[in-house]
């Protein structure tokens, strides 16, 4: 008896010795693939760096000309200035290879991942190169890209701000509250800091929903597929580091009015919802499915959000005057665009066309939107099992489905808040195909969208212009089965998961 209980001692010495020196492997096999990027990224840097310093200038008029032979015409413009695109190269592989080394570290990891996380190791290493990678590729973008489309509209209001003037001139060219208008003091360091400030956003929100599937335990499937969608996606990247587009910024504000109202924190759920109104309006769509509190309304946050806006409203009249409102009128009387279904019936393929020469039923957007809100609101407030995440979405996409101005950067906070149920509630739709079918068919189609849009010149010439006049119709067939399969699972929120 006593040879075996010998025996069995020395066998879980062993099997602890064995476990042990798997760990330590499994922690040098992630470190090393962290430090072999963020070492190659710097070494590149550092050559790249010295071969702009020392190369001659006839070498590098000529790698220059390389690049305007080979690159895509859509990209020639961008590589016009060869100052422009060696920032873009430096700031791009130093900020991978710091980014790399700070995700590293032990403590920035647990605080991200937690410190029981339940992914192995090295595919933690392989998602910091991926996150490090996309840092470095949208600051890159960022800065080559330069001052276009929206954006340089936006450093017009900017200007006008900083010259101490009316943002909106007598007339609005934009829909955006006066909040909007604190970016104009962080582009005077630099025009292109409030766009870098919209990718940091995009960067940050990503890292924390990763880690949020890797806290919440998802299967490293799951994680891949959460972590491709926001670090790939090309809607992402062609509207915040290529366009500039602000609507991540809203994004975040609508995300961190959820997560603290899952928190208990009504009031100031109320006032972060307020700060997305007040940078640009649409979050008001949110707010009556976020009051829904299991047939009972959340009062707290609906008088918080009310003074919050009131009082940004009432601050924005006392400096710049009865053009604080312009931009809701401007919302109002905008054409329908691409992704809109009413952009859809005043185009060429209209089915209107067999009844009136140029069709035109724009004027009914802003009612069907109401009344469909509307149904919406009472469906989920009237729902035992609908939860405030699933609901927000509903709200959004519904809102999104039928306001005339289809633009897939507001689509922003729908896709976000997508992730984060996907992120506390899996089994939503790991138990249910349809639901995942119909939310990865949407926003496949916007991200097919977004890059046929870049590769068909805006989709103005023809054949191209094919799709901008029936995009409408395909994007709101799959919102509406997207929407009907989130009421048809009324998935009650597991207390198993959190979203901190």
């Amino acid at each position: 008896m006593q040879n075996s209980g010998n025996k069995l001692e020395i066998q879980s010495h062993i099997t602890v010795r064995q476990d042990l020196k798997a760990s330590i492997s499994a922690k040098l096999q992630s470190r090393y693939i962290e430090w072999v990027f963020g070492a190659v990224c710097l070494s590149g840097w550092l050559v790249w760096f010295s071969f702009s310093q020392l190369c001659p200038d006839s070498l590098l008029q000529q790698f220059h000309e390389t690049l305007m032979i080979t690159a895509h015409q859509k990209m020639r413009d961008y590589l016009l200035d060869r100052e422009r695109i060696n920032a873009a190269v430096q700031s791009a592989l130093l900020a991978m290879g710091i980014f790399t080394f700070v995700l590293s570290s032990r403590r920035i990891r647990d605080l991200i991942f937690g410190s029981e996380a339940q992914l192995r190791l090295s595919s933690i290493g392989v998602l910091t190169c991926m996150v490090s990678f996309t840092v470095g590729a949208a600051l890159g973008l960022t800065i080559v890209s330069a001052a276009r489309h929206d954006y340089l509209g936006f450093i017009i209001e900017w200007q006008l701000v900083l010259a101490g003037e009316p943002p909106w001139g007598g007339t609005s060219l934009n829909a955006y509250g006066p909040l909007f208008n604190i970016f104009a003091f962080l582009s005077e360091l630099n025009p292109l800091a409030p766009k870098i400030f919209f990718s940091c956003t995009w960067i940050a929100l990503s890292v924390w929903l990763i880690g949020l599937f890797v806290r919440n335990n998802l299967s490293q499937f799951c994680v891949w597929i959460g972590s491709a969608f926001l670090l790939a996606n090309p809607a992402f990247w062609h509207q915040i580091p290529w366009n500039g587009q602000f609507d991540i910024t809203v994004a975040a504000t609508c995300l961190i009015s959820i997560i603290l109202i899952i928190r208990g924190h009504e009031i100031s759920a109320g006032v972060a919802l307020a700060i997305g109104f007040l940078l640009k309006f649409y979050p008001l769509a949110m707010l009556p499915f976020l009051m829904i509190n299991h047939h009972s309304i959340r009062l707290r946050l609906t008088i918080s959000f009310g003074v919050t806006c009131a009082i940004g409203l009432l601050l924005s009249f006392l400096v710049w005057g009865p053009s604080t409102f312009y931009p809701l009128f401007f919302a109002s009387n905008r054409p329908s665009s691409m992704l809109s279904v009413f952009r859809f019936l005043r185009g060429t393929y209209s089915p209107l066309g067999l009844f009136y020469n140029t069709p035109n039923v724009d004027f009914l957007s802003l009612p069907a939107m109401f009344l469909f809100v509307g149904l919406a609101f009472v469906g989920c407030y009237y729902s035992k099992k609908m939860s405030t995440i699933p609901a927000c979405l509903i709200g959004m996409l519904t809102t999104f489905t039928f306001y005339k101005v289809g633009h897939a950067h507001f689509l922003e906070v729908a896709c976000l808040l997508t992730v984060l149920w996907f992120a506390v509630d899996n089994t939503a739709f790991r138990l249910n195909p349809s639901l995942s079918a119909a939310a990865g068919a949407y926003f496949a189609w916007i991200g097919l969208t977004e890059t046929l849009y870049l590769l068909g010149r805006a989709l103005v010439p023809y054949p191209w212009s094919l799709i901008r006049d029936m995009a409408g119709l395909p994007t709101a067939c799959l919102a509406c089965w997207f929407i009907i399969e989130i009421f048809r699972r009324q998935v009650e929120l597991p207390s198993s998961a959190t979203a901190t």
